[in-house]
């Protein structure tokens, strides 16, 4: 039965697999966060053999300077149609998800609640809706020495007390699998997160899947990806 409950696990990623991969969005003229979704529409896509699906991604609605400093959600879902062709490659998928995401933003203030309307399709309340997957980048606060990374038992001073962060978990089970990776520049750390829901995979699975995202990462910043999508699901 499906429910709407989850659970997640946290993998870091290694400062200098970071590097690498800043240097491969560099030669590619993309961004960091259009690379690591690229490189998560192929884990989807090996791990599942579809070609054709959608995948979610937030962006910011802070209305400008003003709310700047505001406390609240400033954030939205978008929809994101991915085809891999599985004889294509893998500079064709990030240039084909570059191009496709920046047209998306003019969408950006659209209700993630009223999408199901835009599709003549049912919908179903006991799933998670028409965005199953979803990819979150965390954006850099270099204020922040908190800000994106967990670090268990660190503790700073702030107006005179001393503070320790504590983890809340967020989002547990909204949706199938979430891939949400959280990064503080400055400090050169960053973790990937895998959320996902319990009704659908085993933690052993969750794991490797968390592993083959690193794993597909690293052979394509290191530019050892198999030629051809097709052939990914064979490559060591």
């Amino acid at each position: 039965m499906y429910r709407f409950v989850g659970a997640e696990i946290g993998v870091p990623l290694p400062a200098e697999l970071l590097a690498r991969v800043e240097a491969a969005c560099a030669a590619e003229n993309v961004t960091f966060f259009g690379y690591l979704l690229s490189v998560f529409q192929l884990l989807l896509h090996t791990a599942s053999g579809d070609t054709d699906f959608v995948v979610g991604y937030t962006v910011s609605v802070r209305p400008g300077r003003t709310f700047r400093d505001a406390v609240g959600n400033f954030v939205n879902t978008l929809p994101l149609r991915v085809r891999v062709e599985p004889d294509g490659s893998f500079p064709a998928l990030l240039r084909r998800t570059s191009e496709r995401l920046w047209p998306g933003l003019v969408h950006r203030d659209y209700p993630f609640a009223l999408m199901p309307r835009l599709v003549d399709t049912r919908r179903d309340p006991g799933r998670a809706g028409p965005i199953s997957t979803l990819f979150v980048l965390g954006a850099d606060d270099p204020t922040d020495p908190f800000f994106g990374i967990i670090v268990p038992g660190h503790r700073v001073e702030r107006a005179g007390l001393t503070v320790s962060q504590f983890d809340v978990p967020q989002q547990l089970g909204q949706f199938d699998l979430t891939l949400q990776v959280l990064r503080h520049a400055p400090a050169g750390r960053a973790a990937l997160k895998l959320k996902y829901n319990t009704s659908l995979f085993t933690a052993a699975t969750a794991g490797r899947l968390a592993d083959g995202y690193l794993g597909l990462l690293r052979a394509a910043a290191d530019g050892t990806l198999p030629s051809r999508p097709a052939r990914i699901a064979h490559h060591p």
